[in-house]
C-alpha cells in the first residue's frame, strides 16, 4: 500500500507540472487493479473535470459517493449530472437529459438549475403536465426568476401566457424572443401565439427563427396562424418579408402519415414555387431589400419522397437566381480570370458529422497534390474534427456574421474552384451558393439530389452507386467518380457489448433501422409489417428523432399500416437515444440485420454496418439516393445474396436471415474479408484529382 501512496504523490506532482491530461491513462490502469481506491478516484475525477470527459467524471463521482458519505461528492454528482443533461439538452436528447436532471435534484432537491432544466426538458418532450410542478418546484427557490414564470405560464396556456406578457410588457422577454423559445421546446401553439404579439419593435429575426422552428417540426396550424402576423410586422418596421413568404409557402413534412399526403404536399409546394416565381420578379425582390439571410431557406426534405426532383429543384433555383442576380449583381456574375489556381472547400459540417467525416479525405487529395486548400467552416459550431480539418488545410477560414460579409471575403480569395460537400442541411449555405464566388462551381452528394442552381456547374457524385441516366437528373454537370468517391475513415471497431447494457431486450431477433424518421417513406411501412407477420418476436432498433412530433407521426402511420396486417406496432419498435459513435457501432454489432429504406440508401450508416459485419437487406431505386448501399453491396460480391428487387422480397429477405444464423455468420465473414478493397481509394483520387485539373482550368 506504501508503494500505491508514492505512486500517488507522484501522480499529483505531475498533474501540477504537467496537468490532469498527462495521468488520465496511469490512474485509469490504477483504479483497474484497485476500483475502491478513494485517492485514484479523486484523481480520476479531476482528471475527467479537466478534460470535460462528463461521463466518467459521474463515475468516479457516484463510486466516491457510496465509500464515503460525504455532502461535497454528492453535491458535486448533482452538478455534474445536470452539466451533462444540459449538453444531452443542447443536443436534443430530451429523454436523456431528463434523467440526469432527476439525478440532480433527487441528490440534491434543491438543485434550481435542475428543477428548472427538467421543466424544459419534459416541455420539449410533450410533458407538458409533468413539465409544470418543475417550474413551480423551481420558483419556490426562486421566487424572483422572471424566466421560470413565464414557462410556468406558458405550461399552462394562451390566457396565462397574455397576462404574463401584460405583466412584464417592456420589462423583459418580447413575444418575437419568447416565441423562438417556446417553439424550441415545442409549445408550438403558444409559440405562434406569442408572434400573433408581434409588432415592428420586436426582435424580428427571433421571430424568423420561431416560424421556421414551427415549420421543422411541421405545426402547420402554428404557422398559418404565426405567418401572417409576422409579415405584418416586417412590413410594418420596413423590412423584408421574404423569408417569412418561403417560409409560409414551401411546406414539406418531415414525417408523412401516408403516401397520399406526402403528393399533396408536393404538389401544393409545386404551386406555391410557382406564385412565389412570378411574383418575386427583380423589381419585387429589390424593392423587399432583403439581406442574404432572407433567402435561407431549405428544401431539404423534397428529396425524402421517392421521386424526381430535378425539376422543382430548378423552379426553386430560378427563384434565388432571379434574387440574388436583382440585389447582388456582381456577387452573382462569374469573376474574371485570374492565375489562381486556390481550391476552396466551404461547408458547416466540417464536423464530427457524416459529411465531415465522409469528405475531409478529399483536403488531404489537394494539398498532396500541390494545391493551395482554403477550408471555409460555416461557423459558429466548430469541434475538435474541425481543428483536425484545418491543420491539414493551406489556410482555415472560420465564417460567422452576415452572409454578404462572408461571401465578399470568399470573392475576394480569388479562388479557381468552389466545392460544396453538400447543399440542403445548412440552409444559409443555399444563397451562398446561388452566387458566383468563384470561377468554376461543385456540389458534392452529402445531400444526394441536384441543388437546380444555375451558379453550380459540376454535381460530384459516386459513379457505381448512378442510374443508367443518372446525369438527366442534375441541372449541373455529372461527374462520377469510382469507388465510394472519397477516402472514407474507416472507425475503429468497438468491443461488443452485452445487448441489455445497450438498452436492448434480449433473446429477439434485432433489425436496425438506423435512419432519420424522414428517411423512412410511407412504402416501407408495408415492408415492417409484412416481416414482423413472418417473425412475430422481430425488434425493430430505431433512435430517438430531433423532435418529439416526429415520433408521433411516425408511431401514428405505423400503428394503421401494422393494424392492416393485423399487428401491434408497438410490441415491435423499440426506441434507443442517441449516443456516440462507439455506442452506435456497439448497437449495430448485437443487431442481426440493417433494413436499408426504400427510396433512401444509406451512406454512412451502411458503411458503418459493413466494418462491423452487419448484413444490410438493400433494395435500389432509380436514383442515386436509392442505390448507395446496393452498390456497396455490389462492390464485396453480395449483391446477389443481399439485394432484394422490391418491397415483398426485401421482406422475405430479411425473415430468411432472422431465421438462419449460420447464413448471416457466413455473410458477416465476407463483408469483413471484403471491406479493404470497398475502402480503396485509389482509383476515387486519381479521377478527382483528374477533375479538379479539367475544373480550374475550364
Amino acid at each position: 500500500m506504501s508503494g500505491l501512496n508514492e505512486s500517488l504523490q507522484q501522480l499529483q506532482e505531475r498533474a501540477r507540472r504537467e496537468g490532469w491530461a498527462s495521468i488520465a491513462d496511469e490512474v485509469g490502469d490504477l483504479l483497474g487493479r484497485h476500483p475502491d481506491h478513494a485517492g485514484l478516484l479523486v484523481l480520476r475525477a479531476n482528471a475527467a473535470n479537466a478534460a470535460d470527459d462528463l461521463d466518467s467524471l459521474i463515475d468516479a463521482l457516484r463510486r466516491l459517493q457510496r465509500l464515503r458519505s460525504d455532502d461535497r461528492f454528492r453535491i458535486m454528482l448533482a452538478d455534474a449530472c445536470n452539466r451533462r443533461g444540459a449538453r444531452a439538452h443542447a443536443a436534443s436528447r430530451y429523454a436523456e437529459a431528463l434523467g440526469d436532471f432527476e439525478q440532480a435534484y433527487a441528490l440534491v432537491p434543491g438543485h434550481t438549475h435542475a428543477w428548472f432544466n427538467a421543466g424544459l426538458a419534459h416541455t420539449a418532450l410533450g410533458h407538458f403536465a409533468e413539465a409544470a410542478p418543475c417550474f413551480v418546484q423551481h420558483l419556490e427557490l426562486r421566487p424572483d426568476d422572471h424566466l421560470a414564470a413565464f414557462w410556468l405560464a406558458a405550461s399552462h396556456g394562451n390566457d396565462a401566457l397574455d397576462a404574463w406578457f401584460d405583466h412584464h410588457a417592456g420589462q423583459s422577454t418580447d413575444p418575437a424572443t419568447a416565441a423562438e423559445q417556446l417553439a424550441r421546446h415545442g409549445l408550438n401553439g403558444a409559440a405562434a401565439h406569442a408572434l400573433t404579439r408581434c409588432n415592428a419593435t420586436h426582435a424580428l429575426d427571433a421571430a424568423d427563427r420561431a416560424l421556421v422552428q414551427l415549420h421543422r417540426r411541421g405545426a402547420w396550424a402554428a404557422v398559418d396562424l404565426a405567418a401572417p402576423a409576422v409579415l405584418t410586422a416586417c412590413r410594418a418596421a420596413d423590412r423584408s418579408t421574404l423569408r417569412a413568404e418561403l417560409v409560409a409557402a414551401l411546406r414539406l413534412p418531415a414525417v408523412h402519415p401516408h403516401r397520399d399526403s406526402m403528393l399533396e404536399h408536393r404538389q401544393r409546394y409545386g404551386a406555391e414555387l410557382a406564385t412565389l416565381s412570378r411574383r418575386w420578379n427583380a423589381d419585387y425582390v429589390r424593392r423587399a431589400a432583403p439581406r442574404l439571410e432572407d433567402l435561407a431557406h431549405s428544401n431539404f426534405l423534397l428529396a425524402y419522397q421517392g421521386l424526381h426532383d430535378r425539376t422543382l429543384q430548378a423552379d426553386y433555383g430560378r427563384v434565388l437566381d432571379t434574387a440574388v442576380q436583382a440585389c447582388w449583381p456582381r456577387l452573382a456574375a462569374r469573376p474574371e480570370r485570374s492565375s489562381s489556381r486556390r481550391i476552396g472547400l466551404l461547408s458547416s459540417c466540417w464536423r464530427s458529422c457524416t459529411v465531415g467525416m465522409y469528405f475531409s479525405g478529399w483536403i488531404d487529395w489537394l494539398v498532396a497534390a500541390g494545391h493551395e486548400v482554403v477550408l471555409y467552416q460555416l461557423g459558429p459550431q466548430r469541434d475538435a474534427w474541425t481543428d483536425h480539418c484545418a491543420g491539414r488545410a493551406s489556410r482555415f477560414r472560420l465564417l460567422d456574421g452576415a452572409l454578404c460579409a462572408i461571401a465578399e471575403t470568399i470573392r475576394d480569395d480569388d479562388l479557381a474552384l468552389l466545392v460544396y460537400p453538400e447543399l440542403g442541411m445548412d440552409a444559409r449555405l443555399l444563397p451562398l451558393a446561388a452566387l458566383r464566388l468563384a470561377r468554376h462551381q461543385a456540389v458534392a452528394w452529402g445531400h444526394p439530389v441536384s441543388s437546380g442552381l444555375t451558379a453550380m456547374d459540376d454535381f460530384i457524385s459516386c459513379g457505381p452507386m448512378e442510374p443508367p441516366d443518372g446525369a438527366t437528373h442534375y441541372t449541373e454537370h455529372l461527374v462520377a467518380l469510382p469507388g465510394l468517391g472519397v477516402d472514407y475513415r474507416v472507425p475503429q471497431l468497438p468491443d461488443a457489448a452485452d445487448p441489455s447494457q445497450l438498452g436492448l431486450v434480449a433473446d429477439r431477433p434485432r433489425v436496425l433501422l438506423p435512419q432519420s424518421l424522414f428517411k423512412l417513406h410511407p412504402d416501407g411501412d408495408a415492408v415492417l409489417s409484412a416481416i414482423a407477420k413472418n417473425r412475430p418476436d422481430v425488434q425493430f432498433v430505431l433512435f430517438e428523432p430531433e423532435f418529439p412530433e416526429w415520433r408521433g407521426a411516425f408511431e401514428d402511420r405505423l400503428d394503421a399500416a401494422f393494424a392492416r396486417a393485423g399487428l401491434d406496432a408497438s410490441k415491435h419498435l423499440h426506441w434507443l437515444p442517441l449516443g456516440s459513435r462507439t455506442r452506435y457501432l456497439q448497437v449495430n454489432r448485437a443487431c442481426d440485420v440493417m433494413l436499408d429504406p426504400l427510396y433512401w440508401s444509406g451512406g454512412n450508416t451502411a458503411l458503418d454496418a459493413i466494418r462491423t459485419g452487419l448484413p444490410i437487406v438493400a433494395c435500389p431505386g432509380s436514383t442515386l439516393r436509392s442505390r448507395q448501399s446496393s452498390a456497396m453491396l455490389d462492390a464485396l460480391g453480395l449483391g446477389d445474396a443481399l439485394v432484394a428487387a422490391d418491397g415483398d422480397a426485401q421482406a422475405e429477405l430479411v425473415a430468411s436471415l432472422l431465421a438462419d444464423r449460420s447464413r448471416r455468420a457466413a455473410l458477416s465473414n465476407r463483408m469483413l474479408e471484403g471491406q479493404a478493397h470497398l475502402f480503396d481509394a485509389r482509383p476515387a483520387r486519381a479521377a478527382f484529382l483528374d477533375w479538379v485539373e479539367r475544373a480550374i482550368e475550364a
